[in-house]
Formats: structure tokens, sequence, C-alpha cells
């Protein structure tokens, strides 16, 4: 995840343009992900207790633990990044580790591979899916298509803008 977030994020040239995007990440985890932990978490532990859906407590289970997974991790990120804008030399230190050609091409060829591999594995997915369930068939087809027309898109957004 964190390769990912330094993907989206432009360079910074200064310990302290370091400290805002450190700041940035820090909103992204606290807007977005947690947020998205503590709902998938209620709907783990509120269908274990109301019943809103087919009473599945495998799936509730699984729902309980990645909502508690994503807010544990990200509580643990937000106090890593608060500790390391404390200190001038962790942030010189994480800004270098950070900018270092070597690890942003190795993120770059992992998301890319994580990408070929998503958009194989839901394509032949697709096609078995496709005879057992029509509503399975079309959210798979849907995610294929999302990665698909995403990737066309950044590709041309990055190849006007690079």
């Amino acid at each position: 995840m964190n390769c990912m977030l330094n993907i989206l994020a432009k360079t910074p040239k200064s310990n302290e343009e370091f400290r805002k995007v450190l700041e940035k990440k820090s909103k992204v985890f606290t807007w977005i992900i947690i947020p998205l932990g503590i709902l998938t978490l209620l709907l783990g532990v509120g269908n274990e207790a109301l019943h809103f859906f087919i009473d599945n407590s495998l799936l509730n289970g699984f729902y309980t633990g990645i909502g508690l997974g994503l807010i544990g991790a990200s509580v643990l990120k937000i106090l890593r990044y608060r500790r390391i804008m404390k200190e001038d030399s962790l942030i010189r230190e994480e800004r270098l580790k950070t900018q270092d050609e070597r690890n942003q091409a190795i993120a770059q060829k992992a998301i890319g591979a994580a990408l070929f591999v998503g958009v194989i594995f839901s394509w032949l997915l697709m096609l078995i899916v496709g005879y057992f369930s029509r509503i399975a068939f079309f959210s798979i087809w849907g995610i294929t298509m999302v990665l698909f027309l995403s990737y066309v898109f950044f590709y041309a957004y990055y190849n006007k803008k690079l």
C-alpha cells in the first residue's frame, strides 16, 4: 500500500515538502482506509448480531477480520508517520528511501505485475464463473473492465503529463 501511495505523490525536494506528503498519507489512512475498515467491521459484526443478510458465519468472521486488519494497519502507519514527522533525521532518511530510484523502479514493476496478474486472474475467473452465476459473471466482468479502462486512462494521462 505504501508503494502505491508513493507513486501517487509528487517527488518532494525538501524535508518540509516530505512532511506534507506524510501528512497527506496520514489523512488517506485516517479518512479513507480506517472508515472502510470500520464499515467492513460493522458489516461483519452487525450481520452476525442482527442477521441483515443470509446467515453466514464464515463471511461475517472474514469481514470482521478484514475490518480489524485495515483499522490496525492504518493506526500503525499513522503512528509511524507521526514518529517520523517529529525528527528531521528520520524525515530525511525516509525521504531518501522513498526517492531511491531502485525502490521506485521496484514499486512500479510490482504494481505492473500485480495489475497483470489481477487482469488475467479476473478474466479466467470470469470465464469459469459465467457458467454458474450471471451476477458473479457481470461483477467480475465489471472489475475487469475497470482495470482495463483505468489502465488506458492513466496511460494516456501520464503520457501527456510526463
